[in-house]
């Protein structure tokens, strides 16, 4: 089933259909077809977009209190 296909089951009337609100389904689409021919039912609609997002922009991050760690157990 396709992301889209999905959204469509959750909402009679999806948004998605009313507005150009949620683009990028073609991209989703395409990327789940490619994963489900080589390794059908492990990657969700779900994983793909939190992939996307992740890899969207560029966050820092790391430590930002210090370059060494300190055993305070002691």
């Amino acid at each position: 089933m396709l992301c889209r296909e999905r959204l469509a089951i959750m909402n009679p009337n999806p948004e998605k259909s009313a507005n150009p609100s949620l683009p990028g389904f073609e991209l989703i689409d395409a990327e789940k077809s490619l994963l489900e021919s080589t390794c059908p039912g492990v990657v969700s609609c779900a994983n793909i977009i939190a992939f996307a997002a992740r890899n969207a922009a560029k966050i820092p991050s790391g430590r930002r209190d210090g370059n060494i760690s300190n055993d305070m157990s002691k």
